[in-house]
């Protein structure tokens, strides 16, 4: 629009032209803005997109180390389990036949003293 350079009054007409022309600049300025905040989104999406790639796999990566931690506990856990299972299984072979053993001797000395309780003399 050209500028108003008289020494003349404005007309309607004069500022009819300026309002077009303001309006007209104030889109281009807002279309400019509007672009530019596009960009700006998918940037950000961008961003957001590859950090969430990149959690992603951090959580995998600390999935395997937490599954192959568990696997060595379990493995720790059972040895020892089975150790002391073949400790507790000697002990206690030991210990049946020592009860076997006193039942023998038990029902030996019962047979004994009913002998002697009914007089018998074998």
């Amino acid at each position: 629009m050209a500028e108003h350079g008289t020494d003349r009054p404005l007309t309607l007409a004069d500022l009819q032209a300026h309002q077009v022309w303001v309006g007209a600049e104030m889109k281009k300025g807002f279309g400019d803005s509007a672009m530019h905040v596009e960009v700006l989104r998918q940037e950000v999406k961008a961003d957001l997109d590859a950090a969430m790639q990149e959690t992603r796999a951090e959580i995998a990566t600390l999935r395997r180390e937490l599954a192959d931690g568990l696997e060595r506990v379990e493995t720790k856990l059972l040895t020892s389990f089975h150790g002391w299972a073949r400790t507790y299984e000697s002990k206690s072979r030991g210990l049946s036949t020592l009860v076997v053993t006193f039942e023998e001797r038990l029902s030996l000395a019962e047979d004994r003293l009913n002998r002697l309780e009914r007089g018998d003399k074998n």
